[in-house]
């Protein structure tokens, strides 16, 4: 036990010579130094519940629900859409195998990269600022509008991107590159295991047919566009591991509001992608807002 904690006598005390060594660095904060949870933290969240719930209840008074008639069985609506806070995910599955972004990536991939922030910045310098610094402010807005740009880039190239418009027709709800690489098999001649699981012995190698289609290559486009975000934020900005975790964490939760976004409101009719306004058989997701 440090001097220095030995001679600080006060209510905190235990709790202070209780933890780690590491905890010494901090004794010397007078109960003058500190903030008290009441009313400084406690009352503004308390505000700000009062507050989400007033709002909520206005809005449930002045608008009804968007509720439909009744499930049928026997009739699917087109388009069926997930409940908004699932759009995300029903946006992903239009792009990749279904195991990777239903199972893998939301409940394991992303989880255990969120619970790892913690240990990997370890720095305590800019804890409780906005942004930690100009600079910190300039990588989030970049990485704000490279997520979207980017976004908006790998939407339309796996809606539209054909290689052969008479033999391979756009629109389509997602999927370029399983399309590309099937016309290029059944029309160019290029080997049957690019679209199947190859087998030796009679026995396939992968699990999943489109183990390049829907894992490889769409897993490796967006690994491809989060490195490059990374090596920008520290060749540009000179940025440190706090910097990449503030780009990468953006570039998430933009990720996370664009997909919700597009899945909302861009996919009508089969998945296919459109203005809101603009769907075919008068779909409008804005009507179910109003």
């Amino acid at each position: 036990m440090s001097t220095e904690a030995q001679q600080y006598e006060g209510p905190l005390r235990p709790l202070l010579i209780a933890g780690h060594e590491r905890t010494l660095e901090r004794v010397n904060l007078r109960p003058d130094d500190q903030v008290m949870a009441f009313p400084y933290m406690i009352v503004p969240a308390l505000a700000v519940a009062l507050g989400t719930i007033a709002v909520m209840t206005f809005c449930s008074v002045v608008a009804n629900a968007p509720l439909k008639e009744i499930a049928n069985p026997d009739h699917t609506p087109n388009p069926s859409k997930a409940p908004w806070y699932f759009m995300n995910l029903q946006e992903l599955l239009l792009h990749m195998n279904p195991s990777l972004s239903g199972v893998i990536i939301p409940t394991n991939l992303v989880p255990l990269l969120l619970m790892a922030i913690p240990y990997i910045d370890r720095k305590v310098d800019n804890v409780g600022h906005w942004f930690m610094s100009r600079k910190g402010q300039e990588i989030t807005l970049f990485t704000t509008i490279y997520t979207v740009v980017v976004g908006i880039a790998l939407a339309l190239f796996d809606s539209y991107f054909t290689l052969d418009p008479l033999r391979d027709p756009v629109p389509r709800s997602g999927g370029a590159f399983k399309a590309v690489l099937t016309y290029l098999v059944k029309f160019e001649g290029w080997p049957d295991w690019l679209t199947s699981s190859p087998t030796v012995g009679g026995f396939p190698i992968f699990i999943y047919n489109d183990w390049l289609t829907g894992w490889v290559l769409p897993f490796g486009l967006v690994m491809t566009a989060i490195i490059a975000l990374v090596l920008i934020v520290k060749f540009r900005w000179k940025g440190g591991i706090e910097e990449v975790m503030l780009a990468l964490f953006t570039g998430f939760a933009v990720t996370w509001l664009f997909t919700t976004t597009v899945g909302a409101l861009f996919r009508g009719p089969s998945q296919l992608l459109g203005w809101p306004w603009a769907h075919p058989n008068g779909y409008n997701p804005l009507d179910d807002l109003l």
